[in-house]
Formats: structure tokens, C-alpha cells, sequence
């Protein structure tokens, strides 16, 4: 069962979230190469991987959202899919981007 990341506001579940949906969009794009929408997705969780855990650069919510927008994408394509966490792994990054810097390791 999916735990949203906002009952485990942490920044290792941060990381775990952000290392499941780079795995889930890499199987996606093996699976259907055709459709860039996951190249896209893929690019900006390797950014937010880089940028924001890696390099520890803080975003405002705004920023964040004018930068990526895997959380638009998710609720456009992705919301409505019963049992697909997919949708929520990519909103809960989209959330947890602005926050990283603030929320406890673990």
C-alpha cells in the first residue's frame, strides 16, 4: 500500500520516492519508447535528483512548480488510474521539492 509522502515527511522517503519513480519511468520508456511524455518525466526526476538531493538547492513552491512539472503531468495523464501509484509518486515529489531542505532526515 502507497504511503503518501506527507505521513512520512521525511528526506530519505523523499529519496526512496524519488528512486521508485525513476525506475518506474525508465521501464516505461523501455516498454513504449514512442511516447516522450516519460523521456520528459525522466529529465526532470534526474534534475530534482541532482539539484535538490545532491546539491541541497533550495526552490520556493513557485519555483518548483515553474521548473518541473511532473505533479501537472501526473494529475493530466496519470490521475484516475485506480491502484497506479505512479500518479501519486510523481505528485508527492512534485510537493516534496520546495520542502526538502526543511524536513528531517529521517
Amino acid at each position: 500500500m502507497y504511503i503518501p509522502l506527507e505521513r512520512n515527511l521525511t528526506r530519505k522517503y523523499f529519496r526512496e520516492l524519488l528512486a521508485r519513480a525513476i525506475e518506474l519511468t525508465e521501464k516505461e520508456i523501455e516498454a513504449t519508447p514512442s511516447l516522450l511524455i516519460y523521456k520528459s518525466i525522466l529529465n526532470q526526476l534526474y534534475d530534482i535528483n541532482k539539484r535538490v538531493v545532491e546539491e541541497g538547492r533550495t526552490f520556493s513552491n513557485e519555483e518548483a512548480h515553474q521548473r518541473y512539472t511532473i505533479g501537472t503531468i501526473a494529475i493530466r495523464y496519470f490521475d484516475g488510474y485506480e491502484g497506479f501509484e505512479y500518479a501519486d509518486i510523481l505528485t508527492d515529489i512534485s510537493y516534496g521539492i520546495s520542502k526538502y531542505s526543511n524536513i528531517p532526515e529521517s
